[in-house]
């Protein structure tokens, strides 16, 4: 969804931070880096092909949906009693 409606990249749509990218009150995305899988390479965040730091505004749906998500990532961190990382993507 969050693809659909914002047009980001694959490679950026898994380069999100929550904390660093993701503002849901201000209900914007700040994309800054793509995660790539080089050959030979662990993966790695890369600079966006423009390497420049783009927001993209989130409609009442999108940011809803990412709420929700984020909201049962954590139920289910919960309820298997595992903390999750400080910035996960």
């Amino acid at each position: 969804m969050t693809a659909a409606t914002t047009g980001l990249r694959r490679a950026e749509l898994c380069g999100l931070r929550r904390r660093r990218d993701i503002d849901l009150e201000q209900q914007v995305l700040r994309v800054s880096v793509s995660v790539a899988s080089l050959r030979d390479r662990s993966l790695e965040e890369i600079p966006t092909t423009n390497r420049r730091v783009r927001t993209i505004a989130l409609d009442d749906v999108t940011a809803d949906a990412l709420r929700r998500q984020i909201a049962m990532v954590e139920d289910r961190a919960r309820l298997c009693g595992v903390a999750l990382v400080d910035d996960p993507y």
